[in-house]
């Protein structure tokens, strides 16, 4: 089911979403439902009832400014205008307590100055933080037991590349890539609160290792980070690819977790272990691992992909199409779409596996998605699956991906295994 195919699979969405919104508050601890009398399913259609809505960027942009309560700009693209929806109206996504100005302020300030700290530094020096910081673990994708709950995402270069840039004084740009805007990457990471809510999901899922005193997350989360595109992995990286990219993402990731952990080191994955796998018959035989015993699948995938599927797959396919751009200022209105249609799924089947692109709200996503199996769906003998491909479910257009540099690989290989197609 292609939940924005039409009117029709939009309005069972939309009552999917309206579930989305109730289940979290409960998750979260937040009253935004019970608060908000005006919120109610035929209001939800009535602002998405063309056809042109159905466009996901338009669709979840009305829905935020709607839900936020965004009376301005009315005359201009929905999705554009989330980028303008102050920051005091995302608050009330957070409890009372996480929403305090002085607490985002706290975080803003020290996050920058440690962004300061490390673009000072020297790469031998950035190098030695690095292997000081993480603990980074790199394995093969397919080793997950097929009969425990999974989830995989990662935070490669772009997002460290754009929060650096945002958070940085103008004088200190010099060495950032010059076409990253810093208002427009302030407005997509900040100003919506994404990455407040981000760092409060990743600081509520570790805990400290009292066995070599090392911050880790739940064994079944594996969360990944890289400094270049995800097809180098970290120690190639710092031993002999220091570039404009590699050096500002080191730097960036560096100081956020430095921010959130200044004493203990943190042990990640490596982000390049998802593209590691397009070659030969590898990511054929991932895929055909990873939906082993699925009883549904669901990808959650901009527009460009909403006609993905699984070659050799029978079971029912579900896909929930989301903004390309602009993904990030709308994380509520999708948070609360991928929650009323996830809960639902999980009511009806037992086996579930979900592969997504979403940019880095892959990373929030994964949270709420671990948080809502574990806190609805304990101890009911239900498995749930979650990969974050990103890029890689490109190549079910591989003729269309050839733009992209590291499917250069592949685009000749013929012992290369395709376990995704997209239908007409």
């Amino acid at each position: 089911m292609d939940y924005l195919h039409n009117i029709e699979n939009s309005k069972i969405f939309l009552s999917k979403l309206l579930n989305g919104i109730k289940l979290y508050d409960d998750l979260y601890s937040t009253e935004f439902y019970s608060t908000n009398s005006l919120i109610s399913y035929e209001s939800l259609v009535k602002i998405n009832i063309n056809k042109k809505a159905l466009q996901a960027d338009l669709f979840f942009g009305n829905i935020t400014r709607y839900l936020l309560n965004d009376e301005e700009s009315k005359e201009i693209h929905p999705a554009k205008a989330c980028a303008g929806i102050s920051y005091e109206k995302y608050s009330v996504l957070f409890s009372q307590a996480d929403s305090e100005h002085s607490k985002l302020d706290d975080f803003r300030l020290r996050l920058k100055t440690n962004m300061s700290l490390f673009k000072s530094k020297d790469w031998d020096e950035i190098k030695g933080a690095v292997e000081e910081k993480f603990k980074v673990i790199v394995k093969d994708l397919s080793t997950f037991e097929l009969n425990l709950d999974y989830y995989y995402t990662k935070i490669n270069h772009g997002y460290w590349e754009c929060i650096l840039k945002a958070m940085l004084d103008p004088k200190e740009h010099t060495g950032i890539r010059e076409n990253i805007n810093e208002l427009e990457m302030h407005e997509a990471y900040f100003s919506c609160l994404f990455t407040e809510k981000l760092t409060r999901d990743i600081v509520n899922s570790v805990t400290l290792s009292p066995i070599d005193n090392v911050m880790k997350f739940d064994p079944t989360l594996n969360f990944a980070i890289n400094f270049s595109a995800g097809n180098i992995d970290i120690k190639t990286i710092l031993e002999n690819h220091e570039n404009e990219m590699t050096r500002m993402s080191a730097v960036s990731a560096l100081a956020y977790f430095e921010t959130l952990f200044p004493v203990q080191p943190i042990e990640l994955y490596d982000g390049s272990m998802t593209k590691s796998l397009c070659q030969g018959e590898y990511l054929n035989e991932f895929i055909k691992k990873a939906s082993s015993g699925a009883e549904a699948i669901l990808f959650i995938v901009p527009s460009h992909l909403r006609n993905i599927s699984l070659v050799n797959v029978d079971c029912e396919t579900h896909v929930l199409t989301i903004p390309r751009f602009n993904v990030h200022q709308m994380w509520p209105a999708i948070s609360f779409g991928c929650l009323g249609v996830l809960y639902d799924l999980l009511l009806k089947y037992d086996n579930i596996k979900i592969f997504s692109q979403c940019a880095v709200y892959s990373a929030m996503l994964t949270f709420l998605v671990k948080e809502l199996k574990d806190r609805k769906f304990s101890g009911m003998g239900k498995t749930l699956h979650y990969f974050d491909l990103g890029r890689v479910l490109d190549v079910a257009d591989l003729e269309g991906c050839a733009w992209q540099p590291w499917t250069k690989s592949i685009q000749n290989d013929k012992s290369f295994l395709n376990p995704f197609t997209l239908g007409a």
